[in-house]
């Protein structure tokens, strides 16, 4: 959290301590403009948060962090000596659960409907429709970017002003038991999932270990609060049984209380109906895809359940704009590159490209797919069907970045792809290098993979590459 220009976003030091059970050394500041876990980005008036990494300690950072303005550090106790720092210290007994606990005190302290939003894909997608569309109606908090774990969470929490009417916020797992601690400090009074899906299957088992994971956020909303599913979700049942409250649903082919008519292919919108009210209006999708029919249906149930006018739902998801690397579009030299690789799973690997094989494009659509990760023994297996699932389709080429990767082309193969078109490299430089060499004007490039591949590196080199710098 950054310093805000509003007194409405700060908190007191007396607060910070009772909040995150510290004491002040030598005295409390009066006010606190921000909070950051990041002495590079403190400004005058915010509270820096030493938290020990795998990499670097912040205790090793309190000093530049106060000479920069800082208001005070939070630091474990006796891990800094007083008498060498010119400056406040909050001293706590660890400074991640003071984190976390500073959060939830702030949380307490604004009167906000608090909605999370989690998921095996789309999360991200939902939560910035969400708060999109909310915030045409009232002032609206969310996570910042996908800021949804120990760290993310509080820091985007405290993003919020005393004002805001909603909060949405995006909580992920990736073992057993983080959705429950996540929501024990967001205390959400409304809760949605997106889907369930094989995303960091190595740590759960199986399906149905997603399925518990996620639905613990359910099992933490109040009775009074509300709970939103996908009825076309296999694990449906048993995350509706998980819920205290009431459920609401939506769906893309069957009954729910917010259902979607048949879509057009093609076509990037959807008549959206409202079962209790016989309600119906044509929506703006952000691109073509099934998914995105269900992510629009999850922000028309929540500003519906919110109170709000369709005319206000229509006007916020045509605002809507995709974050960096999750469906980014842009222009090389007349080539169209969609940037998808924050993150990717087989489920939202298989949505994505479902997606781009419906976008109209004049030339030939190329995929750019690297190694899903976190999959444990299902890895090889998922990869190789993902190979089987595009090898249907007429595309112009297939670029496979990564050792897993390699699956995808050799199931493709396997499946009747064509392998003069299918070119395997090591690394997103090398991609882009294939894909600058092949792709022409008016064809289109999907890059989708896991974070820890990078393959947005694969722009820099096809974009130097087509206009003949060396990149």
């Amino acid at each position: 959290m950054s310093g805000e220009p509003s007194d409405q976003a700060r908190l007191s030091g007396i607060d910070a301590a009772a909040w995150a059970c510290g004491s002040w050394h030598p005295d409390a500041p009066e006010r606190i403009a921000g909070v950051t876990q990041d002495s590079r980005t403190v400004t005058a008036g915010d509270l820096y948060v030493a938290i020990p990494g795998e990499r670097f300690d912040g205790h090793d950072f309190v000093a530049d962090a106060l000479a920069r303005g800082a208001a005070g550090a939070v630091v474990r106790e006796g891990k800094v000596d007083r008498l060498s720092i010119s400056g406040r210290l909050l001293e706590v007994k660890d400074t991640l659960c003071s984190l976390g606990a500073l959060a939830g005190g702030y949380r307490r302290a604004i009167d906000a409907r608090i909605i999370a939003v989690t998921g095996s894909a789309g999360k991200t997608t939902v939560k910035e429709m969400i708060g999109q569309v909310l915030g045409r109606a009232a002032s609206t908090a969310r996570t910042h970017g996908n800021w949804n774990n120990r760290i993310g969470l509080p820091l985007s929490m405290l993003r919020m002003r005393r004002n805001d009417r909603y909060g949405v916020f995006e909580i992920g797992t990736n073992r057993p038991g983080e959705i429950r601690a996540l929501c024990c400090t967001l205390q959400p009074d409304w809760g949605l999932i997106t889907n369930i899906g094989p995303a960091h299957i190595g740590n759960f088992g199986t399906l149905e270990g997603i399925a518990e994971e996620k639905s613990d956020l359910l099992r933490c909303l109040p009775s009074g609060g509300c709970a939103f599913l996908c009825r076309d979700d296999p694990h449906f049942e048993r995350m509706k049984g998980a819920a205290p409250c009431r459920v609401i649903t939506v769906s893309a082919n069957s009954d729910a209380d917010y259902v979607a008519d048949p879509r057009m292919p093609g076509i990037p919108r959807v008549n959206a109906r409202e079962r209790k009210s016989g309600e119906e209006r044509t929506l703006r999708l952000p691109e073509c895809g099934d998914h995105h029919v269900v992510n629009v249906l999850f922000a028309v149930a929540v500003a519906r359940s919110c109170g709000l006018a369709w005319d206000q739902i229509s006007e916020g998801l045509a605002s809507y704009k995709p974050l960096p690397m999750r469906g980014e579009e842009m222009d090389i030299n007349g080539v169209l590159v969609v940037n998808d690789s924050y993150n990717a799973n087989p489920l939202s690997m298989r949505a994505s490209i479902r997606s781009f094989a419906e976008r109209p494009v004049v030339g030939m659509k190329w995929l750019a797919l690297g190694d899903m990760m976190e999959l444990g023994d299902r890895g090889p297996e998922e990869h190789r069907q993902i190979g089987s699932f595009i090898a249907r389709g007429g595309w112009g080429g297939l670029v496979t970045v990564g050792r897993l990767a390699g699956l995808i082309a050799d199931g493709a193969v396997s499946a009747g792809f064509p392998a003069d078109r299918v070119f395997r490299c090591r690394d997103a430089g090398e991609a882009g290098s294939v894909l600058a060499a092949r792709a022409s004007e008016g064809d289109a490039v999907l890059l989708k993979a896991s974070r820890g591949v990078k393959l947005e590196g694969a722009i820099l080199k096809f974009s130097g590459e087509k206009e003949g710098v060396l990149a």
